[in-house]
């Protein structure tokens, strides 16, 4: 039975330890992603502290818990908490915990992520939305191991592996003042930079197969994506990386009653993207109605289908030929009913 690779409800769930198609749920081919995959293979066994730094929606904290996961920690927890996502009043609360009646609301004693992550991993995400008063608390509890609870008064002790992550430049924050620079040193042991989707392409087409099967119920019945679905998704700059492509996808099996996701189905946002680049005035659909009276759609079909044929149905290779844009380009297809002919010359490569 396939593994469900990528956590249904995001990144924030766990991981198998298995994958059919991923390295602890990181799938892709790319170099890119490989590297990354390489890196984590090399420090997990260690106790280093790790800062794992990357765009929104790159899947930092997937990559945390491989790190957890081939680690001598394994067996024990992980403890993740968002420091973007806790007000900053209660962010040493969270922690370091706290004793009954430390502060007002604080009705029972409270175990903090430090003390719950004693033998296992801490990861501390959006690090750089820590306040300034936690950080050198927390650079402390890294240097000694030690913390006390808000209102307590015993010197508690934790062995915990910590790893960090961040979309922002931390670099920048220190020479604001709004980062501790010797922090920075403390959580950077070793740095892994997670790579953007539009850095890493050629693994979209894993993505979506594997997105399709962890995303769809069991009664649908889509099996892919069609040609020009596909290569919108391909030409698509994924500013939301991962987590907008499974977006994307979930939203798509949502609207699709094919066999395949089709253009339709994908956000008007990347559809408009992809027919961005305009028709140059001297491109070949547009040429003069020659002498002989043939019909202007009879050499628009006519130039799309040998195109078509020259480049072995690669659409974007058919573009590039006919310096036509992509929206312009799949109107004519659908115009002309030349899909089939596209899929044709596909699978006779």
């Amino acid at each position: 039975m396939r593994a469900n690779l990528i956590a249904r409800e995001g990144f924030s769930t766990p991981v198998p330890t298995y994958c059919e198609n991923g390295f602890l749920g990181l799938i892709g081919k790319s170099s890119a992603i490989q590297k990354t995959i390489q890196q984590i293979q090399r420090i997990a066994a260690t106790d280093i502290s790790v800062l794992i730094c990357g765009e929104s929606g790159t899947g930092k904290e997937l990559v945390a818990k491989a790190i957890h996961l081939k680690s001598t920690r394994a067996n024990q927890a992980f403890v993740a908490l968002n420091a973007a996502s806790i007000p900053e009043g209660l962010v040493e609360s969270e922690l370091f915990g706290h004793e009954k009646g430390a502060y007002t609301g604080a009705v029972t004693r409270y175990q903090g992520k430090v003390q719950q992550a004693n033998g296992g991993t801490l990861f501390l995400d959006e690090i750089g939305d820590l306040p300034t008063p936690s950080q050198a608390k927390l650079l402390r509890v890294i240097q000694e191991r030690q913390f006390q609870m808000l209102g307590g008064s015993d010197v508690l002790e934790s062995d915990f592996r910590l790893l960090a992550a961040t979309h922002q430049n931390l670099g920048a924050l220190i020479r604001t003042g709004r980062f501790r620079e010797d922090l920075y040193f403390r959580l950077a042991v070793f740095e892994i930079d997670v790579p953007p989707l539009r850095q890493r392409k050629e693994d979209i087409l894993v993505l979506v197969d594997q997105f399709i099967l962890n995303f769809q119920s069991p009664s649908a019945s889509v099996k892919g994506v069609s040609v020009l679905a596909m290569d919108t998704l391909l030409a698509y700059e994924w500013p939301g990386n991962i987590r907008e492509l499974q977006n994307v996808i979930r939203r798509a099996l949502l609207l699709c009653d094919e066999a395949e996701i089709q253009i339709e189905h994908l956000p008007e946002r990347m559809r408009l993207e992809s027919g961005a680049q305009q028709l140059p005035t001297n491109h070949e659909l547009t040429k003069p109605r020659p002498p002989s009276g043939e019909k202007m759609e009879e050499i628009e079909r006519t130039a799309l289908t040998e195109a078509i044929e020259r480049c072995k149905g690669n659409l974007s290779m058919t573009m590039r030929e006919l310096q036509i844009g992509r929206g312009r380009l799949y109107r004519k297809l659908k115009k002309y009913e030349l899909m089939a002919h596209v899929q044709r010359n596909r699978k006779a490569v």
